[in-house]
């Protein structure tokens, strides 16, 4: 038969309505085998009477993608010690990997027998019977490891006069999004519902203390703020935040010591992206939390995509892809609601993403440090967080609605200082929600069986967020900022008061020297402009700490830098004034009527 190409197939009316009526015929899932399992199951914790299924569960997932048997072993060897409670004895689970992996070979053996039967049949039949016949084939190539693939469909492109990388990817299309969500066990949503009634209404304050015995020293409120943000992935709206802070200040630390509080499968975990990745990504992302680490310059498609998905709640994006018909215009839903956790040491993000998050700052201060090395030093204990992880999982299986009584009168009494504040004030209520729903063992139900927030839910999230939101509305300005300003407005007034700071470093020992500049004589001009250094020696912090927090001041126009050379030192003077602090949230007193 002569070979023909890919254009006289789209040229053929009885082989593009073979090829259409194929496609028709096939559904998302129908070449799945098994259910999926992710890689984030193996960090998951089981606990007695799920072990042996799960370990047999995870092992045939890993056998099935081609993983070869020592490395299968090792990671089943690790997952229970780290992940069994408690764990099972290795030589039982060396058994289970041996027996999944004969099971597997005989599949195998099975699968390469029926897909030599299906070539040799279709050899036989005309080009149109072919086309028909792909997707049953097709779906038996799929019930073998990703590795073995090609040695089948390089045949079946002969066979079809069809591309193999199409042929890969019509594949792809229908394994890859063919993602089930996993029954828990009711042993553990009994554990859940256990766990949150001995809590009661103090959820924030035991996670609090969780997370600081596994290392986080001191951030009592940014800790607070991602759990209840992580919990919040379960609503409707759920509330999203960026974490900053110098290199090494220990963002990335405390985002991941409180993101172990909730199921690995709860989050997607990234140290970077590319710009159209929550596109085409194989990851479900409907109630799950998207943590990104130390992400720089995403870039505009990738900013815009994340804006998109923490406004709307979902991704449609259109691109075209080459198809056995051609180029074709192709339509990625992705569905949420998802929620955000990123970390950055950028002083703000993108404009329009910087709007739609809170903004939390890890203390970068001397003191915190000392306290950080004394930890270091102590070390993190031994945490068990099955019983934390049980709780999400019950949250997430029983989600009731939450009804905020008092949202309208919290509303007339929330004061409309910037437009921002529409957007923040959703992260009021998403968070005010999520810690009704952690303390809904102690709250009360309506009618309809939703629970009833309080005014202890809002009294908790206002002492959280109420500074961080008068902040984002230019309200106030905190501390460190404030600081920074009032360092550079002394430097270039040159107050002989003041005395300057020096650090020089000499061996291990670092020295402070401290010395008062002599007065400016008569007719001679103060300084007009300070320097990073300066402001750095001023305020006892490092250089790098001083270069963020000069940054920061300068994004919000409180210093300018009058020096537009790069790579030159700053000449910093005073910009716009600070405004006086004002109240943008009520205080929780004023919403009982």
């Amino acid at each position: 038969m002569a070979a023909i190409d890919i254009a006289e197939i789209a040229e053929a009316p009885d082989l593009v309505r073979a090829l259409e009526q194929s496609k028709s015929n096939l559904t998302p899932g129908a070449f799945a085998s098994g259910e999926p399992v992710s890689e984030q199951e193996w960090r998951e914790s089981v606990f007695e009477g799920q072990r042996n299924s799960q370990i047999t569960r995870l092992v045939g997932a890993a056998f099935q993608k081609g993983d070869p048997t020592p490395v299968v072993l090792r990671k089943t060897l690790e997952f229970n010690r780290t992940q069994c409670n408690p764990p099972l004895d290795p030589k039982e689970v060396e058994g289970i990997v041996a027996s999944v992996e004969s099971r597997e070979k005989e599949r195998r053996a099975g699968v390469r027998d029926d897909l030599g039967t299906l070539l040799e049949e279709i050899k036989e039949a005309d080009l149109g019977e072919r086309l028909e016949r792909l997707d049953d084939v097709l779906g038996v190539v799929t019930r073998l490891p990703r590795g073995e693939h090609d040695a089948y469909l390089k045949p079946l492109a002969k066979l079809t006069h069809l591309r193999i990388d199409n042929l890969r990817r019509r594949i792809r299309a229908y394994t890859e999004p063919a993602k089930v969500e996993q029954v828990v066990d009711p042993a553990v949503l009994a554990a859940g519902e256990e766990f949150a009634k001995s809590l009661g209404g103090r959820v924030l304050e035991e996670a609090t203390e969780v997370v600081q015995r596994s290392g986080v020293v001191g951030e009592r409120i940014n800790i607070m703020l991602l759990f209840l943000v992580l919990t919040s992935r379960l609503l409707p709206r759920p509330a999203s935040a960026v974490v900053k802070g110098v290199s090494s200040g220990g963002k990335s630390f405390t985002v991941a010591q409180v993101v172990r509080l909730v199921p690995a499968r709860a989050v997607i975990e990234r140290t970077g992206m590319s710009p159209k990745a929550l596109a085409y990504t194989d990851e479900v992302l409907k109630h799950r939390t998207i943590i990104l680490y130390e992400v720089e310059g995403m870039g505009d498609g990738g900013e815009y995509l994340l804006r998109s998905l923490l406004s709307e709640g979902r991704l449609s994006y259109e691109t075209v892809e080459s198809t056995p018909l051609g180029l074709k215009a192709k339509v990625i839903e992705k569905e949420g609601p998802t929620n955000l956790i990123m970390t950055t040491t950028r002083p703000r993000i993108h404009p329009e993403n910087e709007t739609r998050v809170l903004s939390l700052s890890i203390n970068d201060t001397a003191e915190q440090t000392r306290q950080v090395l004394h930890g270091i030093a102590v070390g993190a204990k031994e945490i068990d967080y099955s019983r934390w992880h049980a709780l999400q999982h019950w949250l997430r299986h029983e989600t009731p609605g939450v009804v905020i009584p008092f949202a309208e009168r919290l509303a007339d009494l929330t004061n409309p200082a910037t437009p921002r504040i529409r957007r923040d004030f959703r992260s009021v209520l998403s968070l005010l929600s999520a810690h009704a729903l952690l303390c809904q063992t102690v709250r009360e139900r309506d009618a309809e069986g939703r629970i009833i927030a309080s005014i202890e839910d809002y009294r908790v999230v206002r002492d959280l967020v109420a500074a961080l939101i008068e902040e984002a509305c230019l309200t106030t300005v905190k501390p460190t900022v404030r600081e920074t300003v009032e360092a550079v407005a002394h430097l270039t007034d040159h107050e002989s008061s003041f005395p300057r700071t020096t650090l020089s470093l000499r061996g291990k020992i670092l020295e402070r020297k401290r010395s008062t500049p002599p007065p400016p004589e008569d007719g001679e001009d103060r300084p007009q402009y300070a320097s990073v250094g300066e402001v750095a020696a001023y305020l006892d912090i490092d250089r790098s700490t001083a270069s963020r927090r000069v940054a920061e001041a300068i994004a919000l126009e409180y210093v300018v830098n009058d020096e537009g050379r790069p790579g030159r030192p700053a000449k910093l003077k005073i910009g716009e004034p600070l405004p006086e602090d004002e109240t943008v949230l009520p205080q929780p007193e004023d919403l009982i009527e």
